[in-house]
């Protein structure tokens, strides 16, 4: 991807999944969409009407729906390039202004991580030992 779009990203994010989806900030981005196409504005086990109920589910099978809100406030913007990315022959010494990225923790409550329970608590080596 190119230099303005990793730049951007975060506005994406913010229209797709995050706080400008819905509300005023959404109709001030000009990111409004169809009622039928936004998670819980009808209940489609609840209508009773069978030609209502097709029509409800047809508008959402061939239109689409709009993604889950994963965000409240706006997904910060990437690090810029200087700050996360050293040549591969760059000196120690010269590495000790890099930064890492970690969420801020607004981000991290709001989501639900899937259970790793299925992974194994020891890897094994290539040499056939665990570690």
């Amino acid at each position: 991807e190119s230099e303005y779009v990793s730049s951007h990203l975060h506005e994406w994010i913010d229209l797709i999944f995050g706080w400008k989806q819905r509300g005023p900030p959404a109709e001030a981005a000009r990111n409004v969409f169809y009622y039928l196409t936004y998670e819980g504005a009808v209940d489609v086990d609840r209508i009773d009407d069978p030609v209502l109920k097709e029509a409800t589910e047809a508008q959402i099978r061939h239109y689409g729906q709009t993604p889950s809100q994963l965000f409240s406030q706006p997904h910060p913007p990437r690090l810029p390039l200087h700050d996360t990315v050293q040549p591969l022959g760059a000196s120690l010494a010269s590495l000790t202004h890099l930064r890492a990225y970690t969420p801020p923790q607004h981000l991290l409550r709001n989501l639900s991580l899937p259970a790793f329970s299925h992974c194994p608590s020891t890897f094994a080596s290539p040499s056939g030992s665990t570690a």
